[in-house]
């Protein structure tokens, strides 16, 4: 993916974009820099570093990363007239790691009542509770990835919904 060439656009997709792990100090996503290729002319590469300048910037320009993460599924829906709802199994995957990836996941946003099975393991599911019917519950989590031959990382979503009838 890259970064659109008109604002609005937010953090959360820049770091996703360059791979870059949460937290990451601005001053390092200078073209060149350990996140940004250098071919991402538009972006400075030194400070002063403007947000306006990653417009249409890609990780791929001159070769990126080379690492693409990904959730599968990247959606879940579950209807059910159960009063305890969990997902299917839900895979996280860094193609082009060199070495052991490990992954972090955390919630962006939605219900917090909606749990994961584990917050470091690779292949994960979700649950929660949908006690009066009809109801429904959703969010969206994230998945940091680290590749340990190369130390880069890839971030990749899942977005849930849960809904009882």
């Amino acid at each position: 993916m890259t970064l659109p060439i008109t604002p609005p656009y937010t953090g959360l997709a820049l770091f996703a974009e360059f791979s870059v792990p949460l937290g990451t100090p601005a001053s390092q996503l200078y073209s060149g820099g350990p996140w940004v290729p250098a071919a991402n002319t538009n972006v400075n590469n030194k400070l002063p570093i403007t947000g306006l300048s990653f417009l249409g910037a890609s990780h791929t320009a001159g070769g990126g990363t080379g690492l693409s993460a990904a959730i599968s599924p990247s959606t879940v829906y579950v209807e059910t007239a159960q009063k305890t709802v969990r997902s299917q199994s839900c895979v996280a995957s860094l193609t082009g790691a060199t070495g052991t990836v490990t992954g972090v996941w955390s919630l962006v946003s939605g219900d917090s009542s909606i749990s994961i099975s584990s917050t470091t393991s690779l292949s994960v599911t979700f649950v929660t509770s949908l006690p009066i019917h009809p109801d429904s519950k959703s969010a969206t989590w994230q998945c940091l990835l680290t590749d340990s031959g190369t130390g880069k990382t890839g971030v990749a979503t899942i977005d849930l919904t849960f809904e009882a009838f």
